[in-house]
C-alpha cells in the first residue's frame, strides 16, 4: 500500500497520507497461517478424492467381472437351448412330414381345382 495518494487534478488536487492501522507483520502472519490451514484442508480433500476414485475403480472392476461371468453363463445356456430347439425342430418336421392328410369325399373336387390352379 502506498503511504500517499492523490485525488483530483490541478488546484483541486487532494493529497492523502495513509498509515496502516495494523502492523504489516501481523497481517503477513495471519495470511501465512490461513494459507497453511487452506493447504492442509486441500491436502485432506485430495486424499479423500483419491480414496473415492480408487474405491470406484475397484467396484467397477468387480462389477465388470461379475457381468462377464453372468454373460458367459447366459451364452452357454442360450447355445444349449438353441441346440435343443434345432433338434426338436428337425424331429417335429420329420414327424409332420410323415403325416397324411385324409380328405373327405365331399372336398375332393375342391382339392382337385386347387391343385390345377397351382400348375
Amino acid at each position: 500500500m502506498k503511504p500517499y495518494s492523490t485525488e483530483g487534478t490541478g488546484k483541486e488536487t487532494l493529497i492523502y497520507q495513509h498509515t496502516p492501522s495494523i502492523d504489516q507483520q501481523k497481517v503477513d502472519d495471519l495470511f501465512f497461517e490461513l494459507q497453511k490451514w487452506h493447504r492442509s484442508n486441500e491436502s485432506r480433500l485430495n486424499r479423500i478424492k483419491y480414496s473415492i476414485r480408487r474405491k470406484v475403480a475397484q467396484r467397477n472392476l468387480e462389477q465388470s467381472q461379475h457381468y462377464r461371468s453372468e454373460m458367459e453363463e447366459y451364452n452357454i445356456k442360450f447355445r444349449e437351448l438353441n441346440v435343443k430347439f434345432k433338434e426338436w425342430k428337425i424331429k417335429e418336421s420329420e414327424r409332420v412330414s410323415q403325416l397324411k392328410i385324409v380328405l373327405p369325399q365331399e372336398l375332393q373336387p375342391i382339392y382337385d381345382v386347387l391343385c390345377k390352379l397351382e400348375e
